[in-house]
């Protein structure tokens, strides 16, 4: 009887899925899957902040684009647009428009609880944004992150609340990997310090394809698999496979250009004689 062979995605598998077990705490939450890359932003109402004098600004529109680099991990440009600063039109220093206030910002996927595979999303500015107010002659300044949870699981459209009070964000923190990512968002109107500030916004995520928030740490697999109903029902057999395929991938790419250029005998391993190879 021919000796069957193993490959080397057999292998990796195996290698993948114990490497998990042992260090669940080195697997990454994020998209899945996610062969296209690009996502739109738009926001639902308006975009309103204020400083802790009670100074405010408001924006009528958002929009904006972003890449995902990885599963969890994003860049990409808002816009905001028709903003007011103490009453008078504003805009950033990056723009030319009236009005417009365009920011680059770099995104992270994370987890706000765990046990209950609560995600969230945390957006930075890259640098500290200036709104200009030129009627007045004002410059404020903002830095800082803010975190909004993910209502959706699955689909094409995610819907993501942000909103915070006097500095705090209503999402304080989350984790992503094994850094914690703290909200907090400051202003300052130049030249005083930076104080706190009060922010909200609702912003939709489209992508181009359907895809799944999937936590790839292993050891939970067995509850998702038992999950009663109430709590989410159980993982499809679709997202089993994706996020094995997401493990598999992981170690792939550690052992890229690794190749196996022998067949394997299980028999011979076993001490159960010589194979014969066609």
């Amino acid at each position: 009887m021919k000796c069957l062979r193993i490959s080397i995605l057999a292998l990796l598998a195996l290698l993948a899925l114990s490497a998990n077990m042992v260090s669940p705490s080195s697997a990454e939450q994020g998209f899945l899957p996610l062969s296209t890359k690009g996502v739109q932003f738009l926001a639902i109402g308006e975009f309103v902040w204020e400083t802790h004098n009670k100074e405010s600004t408001k924006c009528t529109k958002t929009s904006g684009t972003g890449t995902f680099t990885s599963d969890s991990k994003a860049t990409g440009t808002l816009t905001f647009e028709g903003c007011t600063s103490l009453g008078f039109s504003s805009l950033s220093l990056t723009s030319t428009t009236a009005g417009q206030v365009k920011e680059n910002v770099s995104l992270a996927i994370c987890l706000i609880n765990s046990a209950e595979l609560k995600f969230g999303i945390a957006i930075t500015p890259t640098e500290t944004a200036h709104v200009e107010v030129p009627a007045v002659g004002v410059l404020f300044e903002l830095k800082g992150t803010i975190i909004g949870e993910i209502a959706t699981k699955k689909g094409k459209l995610f819907s993501i609340t942000f909103g915070g009070k006097e500095g705090l964000g209503n999402v304080p923190e989350c984790k992503a990997g094994t850094e914690t990512i703290k909200s907090s968002l400051l202003s300052r109107k130049d030249p005083e310090a930076f104080g706190e500030l009060s922010w909200s916004i609702k912003l939709l995520v489209q992508f181009g394809e359907e895809v799944e928030l999937m936590d790839a740490d292993t050891s939970r697999w067995p509850h998702d698999l038992s999950r009663s109903a109430a709590g989410g029902g159980p993982r499809t057999s679709a997202g089993i496979a994706a996020r094995l395929e997401h493990a598999l991938s992981r170690q792939a790419r550690t052992f890229a250009g690794a190749r196996i250029t022998q067949p394997v005998c299980p028999r011979a391993i076993h001490g159960a004689g010589a194979c014969s190879h066609p």
